[in-house]
């Protein structure tokens, strides 16, 4: 007899102030790669940081906040 469990996780998560690291490039006329090592560098805790971000492994992808 075989018994499958069905485990459903259901996830929430307010993103209400946060936008891809693309959207804020286009917004504040940066070139992506500007804002990715910015997130990079505050990721590894280089300097102070430039922008703030959140990473979003169930999506895998790490937003940044808004200004």
């Amino acid at each position: 007899m075989t018994t499958k469990l069905h485990t459903k996780e259901e996830l929430s998560i307010d993103l209400k102030g946060w936008i891809t690291q693309a959207e804020y490039a286009r917004k504040h006329d940066y070139k992506l790669n500007t804002i990715s090592r910015w997130v990079k560098r505050a990721k590894e805790g280089e300097g102070s940081p430039k922008i703030q971000y959140l990473d979003v492994p169930a999506l895998g992808i790490t937003l940044v906040k808004s200004l």
